[in-house]
Protein backbone atom coordinates (compact mmCIF):
# COMPACT_ATOMS: atom_id res chain seq x y z
CA UNK A 1 0.00 0.00 0.00
CA UNK A 2 3.11 2.44 0.83
CA UNK A 3 5.00 0.93 -1.49
CA UNK A 4 4.99 3.98 -3.85
CA UNK A 5 4.58 6.36 -1.69
CA UNK A 6 7.47 5.26 -0.09
CA UNK A 7 9.30 5.46 -3.40
CA UNK A 8 8.70 8.81 -4.68
CA UNK A 9 10.30 9.58 -1.14
CA UNK A 10 13.11 8.01 -1.84
CA UNK A 11 12.93 9.47 -5.70
CA UNK A 12 13.37 13.08 -4.17
CA UNK A 13 16.49 12.21 -1.49
CA UNK A 14 14.75 11.06 1.88
CA UNK A 15 15.12 7.65 4.34
CA UNK A 16 13.17 6.15 5.94
CA UNK A 17 12.90 6.22 9.60
CA UNK A 18 13.23 3.48 12.02
CA UNK A 19 9.58 2.81 12.74
CA UNK A 20 7.75 1.04 15.79
CA UNK A 21 4.55 -0.35 16.35
CA UNK A 22 2.52 -2.00 19.10
CA UNK A 23 -0.12 -4.71 18.20
CA UNK A 24 -2.63 -5.79 19.97
CA UNK A 25 -2.52 -2.73 22.37
CA UNK A 26 -6.58 -2.77 23.25
CA UNK A 27 -7.13 -6.56 23.11
CA UNK A 28 -4.15 -8.05 24.86
CA UNK A 29 -2.71 -4.51 26.26
CA UNK A 30 0.31 -4.63 28.01
CA UNK A 31 1.33 -0.62 29.01
CA UNK A 32 4.35 -1.22 30.49
CA UNK A 33 6.34 -3.56 27.72
CA UNK A 34 4.92 -1.03 25.24
CA UNK A 35 6.09 2.00 26.74
CA UNK A 36 9.66 0.20 27.60
CA UNK A 37 9.83 -1.00 24.08
CA UNK A 38 8.78 2.30 22.73
CA UNK A 39 11.58 4.01 24.92
CA UNK A 40 13.95 1.71 23.96
CA UNK A 41 12.91 2.15 20.21
CA UNK A 42 13.53 6.24 20.86
CA UNK A 43 16.81 5.82 22.75
CA UNK A 44 18.33 3.75 19.42
CA UNK A 45 17.10 6.31 16.88
CA UNK A 46 18.92 9.70 15.82
CA UNK A 47 16.09 11.96 16.37
CA UNK A 48 16.17 14.51 15.37
CA UNK A 49 18.90 14.10 13.04
CA UNK A 50 21.30 16.11 12.05
CA UNK A 51 21.14 18.36 8.60
CA UNK A 52 23.78 17.83 6.30
CA UNK A 53 25.85 21.46 6.48
CA UNK A 54 23.77 22.57 9.61
CA UNK A 55 25.67 23.75 12.26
Amino acid sequence: MYFPFHNSQEFVGLQALPTFIANDAMKVGNVERDITAAQAHLSGSRWPRERPGKS
